[in-house]
């Protein structure tokens, strides 16, 4: 028999685990008279069996323990009923958490795991996780030592555990999905540029493509405009296909010039070309209007160069060109239609670039820079020589021009 003082209630959880939760005293004890007459006075009394022949032995709690045979210990049905009176009497009853607030709880933790796995770096993301799956535990036991309330942990592990796997899954799609992105991205702005510039230049602009803009930025570049002079009279009653063949040796060569200087060759015209630097990407407005000026004085020179080469070859003939350059501000972006667009510029300061290229016929001059231009490049060339001012078609009020020497047959 088994008894425990007090009274009792139903419909809890035991909370009061012990291993001797009753006090013990054998039946035939009180049948032989060996007990007092007043010991169950008061008394909750229960009566059962404690050994093997009811085989109403269960594990509880304490199973972890083993006895002294090396058994692990179970429990009679009696004591723990008589536990679960003790609960009552010491008022350490365990409440649960409801099935909703448990689910969640798990729902939060995976969604906050999932989170933390795709803003942090994924080695801080995993830690931040397996801390989770730990946090859920010690709340638990914390609020069942403190208020005896019982969370249950596992459910919660078992949800972060299945979503390290799945966000690290998610976001190597994702950052294979990023990546082919970039790898098309890449693919249509070298498309883009490879045509203009260089290769290497090309590189760098995808390198610092963080700074290019087809969306329309104003910008300050160096601007230039070429023209072959008396184009009209010079291809005039030649065959077509022979004069596009020494117009595209000619294009060549200025394309190689404009590439070794970092230039963009923005635009074919017929027989002129524009070409600007400090864009797409700058190198400062100095450096960019320093190498335009030395790109112009190069294809005046790649132009004898090519006279000398063609001077026994009658379909082809000498070749002068003029030189228009000019800095200011100026608009770039992506300009078209909604079918077709490309990177170019508009503004003030392309019109005068292309302003000052027509005044190299009248003025008898080979290549012209505008104030703006010789202002940022004055002190790197020692023989630039103004011209005063001209009357530039389109502008109210003249405007200073300036001329770079260029020694006669030079290379």
């Amino acid at each position: 028999m088994h008894y425990i003082d007090h009274d009792i209630h139903s419909g809890f959880r035991i909370g009061s685990w012990g291993r001797s939760p009753v006090t013990h005293v054998p039946a035939w004890k009180v049948l032989a008279g060996e007990v007092d007459a007043h010991a169950f006075t008061d008394k909750l009394v229960l009566i059962g069996q404690s050994n093997d022949a009811a085989r109403d032995r269960e594990f509880t709690p304490l199973f972890r323990s083993a006895d002294h045979a090396g058994l692990r210990e179970e429990m009679a049905g009696t004591e723990i009923l008589g536990t679960a009176i003790r609960s009552l009497v010491e008022g350490k009853t365990v409440r649960e958490i409801t099935k909703p607030w448990q689910w969640a709880m798990v729902v939060f933790a995976c969604f906050l795991a999932a989170f933390l796995l795709l803003r942090l770096p994924t080695w801080l993301g995993v830690s931040c996780a397996l801390l989770l799956m730990a946090l859920p535990m010690a709340a638990a036991l914390f609020v069942y030592a403190k208020y005896r309330f019982w969370l249950s942990f596992l459910g919660t592990q078992a949800g972060v555990l299945l979503t390290l796997p799945f966000t690290l899954g998610v976001q190597f799609i994702g950052e294979r999905l990023v990546a082919s992105e970039a790898r098309e991205q890449r693919k249509e702005l070298m498309s883009l540029f490879s045509s203009y510039v260089d290769p290497a230049v090309a590189n760098t602009i995808w390198q610092r493509r963080g700074e290019v803009s087809l969306a329309g930025e104003e910008r300050v570049a160096t601007v230039m405009f070429t023209d072959i002079r008396s184009f009209t009279s010079i291809s005039s009653g030649k065959p077509p296909a022979e004069v596009l063949r020494w117009l595209n040796r000619y294009l060549t060569a200025m394309d190689e010039v404009i590439r070794e200087h970092g230039g963009f060759l923005n635009k074919f015209i017929g027989d002129g070309l524009m070409i600007i630097f400090g864009l797409p990407l700058s190198r400062g407005v100095h450096d960019d209007a320093e190498r335009a000026v030395r790109a112009g004085v190069a294809m005046l020179e790649r132009v004898e160069l090519l006279n000398r080469q063609n001077a026994g070859n009658p379909e082809i003939p000498q070749l002068r060109i003029g030189i228009g350059i000019h800095t200011g501000p100026l608009m770039a972006g992506s300009i078209g239609s909604a079918s077709r667009q490309e990177y170019s510029v508009i503004g003030e300061t392309v019109n005068l670039a292309s302003r000052l290229e027509s005044l190299n016929k009248p003025m008898k001059t080979e290549i012209l820079l505008s104030q703006a231009t010789y202002d940022l490049v004055q002190e790197d060339f020692k023989d630039l020589r103004a011209l005063g001012a001209a009357k530039v078609p389109g502008l109210d009020e003249p405007v200073a021009v300036f001329t770079v020497a260029v020694p006669e047959g030079a290379l």
